[in-house]
């Protein structure tokens, strides 16, 4: 549901999209929480809309992936101050190989970038990142924004 939703945000002209997987529950669809929403989703109209400048409106998104024999550096647009995961231990990685078997990824935060690595993965191919049903944001803007769930392959 949440790649077709970004899927759509990128297709359909002046639309926006607030990741709430920091605010989300489990069993309810909508999260009680509509006022990170709301301020997200306004943040978004503020800069794009009325060229307001000087803050974070947009969450960051996978950029692009590059392969160094068994690790994975994965990149991220609209980080403008780096990403973080509050000093929290990042398990939501998965990587795969040519076999297309998924297994955890250790994941080391940089400014920009995650490199991930496994032991079970000799030479990685694909990443998936809170590719679940349910999860909860790991990775964040320094502006405070959450990183979506997102996948490099199309198996």
């Amino acid at each position: 549901m949440r790649e077709a939703q970004f899927k759509a945000s990128k297709e359909i002209p002046n639309a926006g999209l607030a990741v709430l997987m920091d605010v989300g529950e489990e069993n309810n669809i909508h999260p009680t929480d509509k006022e990170k929403g709301g301020n997200r989703l306004a943040f978004q109209a503020l800069s794009k809309t009325y060229g307001m400048e000087g803050f974070e409106f947009e969450s960051p998104k996978f950029k692009a992936l590059e392969i160094k024999e068994n690790t994975v550096t994965v990149s991220f647009d609209d980080a403008p101050n780096g990403i973080t995961a509050y000093g929290k231990e990042v398990t939501g990685f998965e990587i795969a190989g040519e076999d297309k078997v998924f297994y955890p990824a250790k994941a080391e935060v940089r400014r920009k970038s995650v490199v991930l690595s496994s032991d079970k993965v000799a030479k990685p191919v694909a990443v998936r990142y809170l590719w679940k049903d349910f999860v909860k944001a790991e990775l964040f803007s320094n502006g405070g924004l959450p990183v979506s769930s997102f996948r490099t392959d199309e198996w």
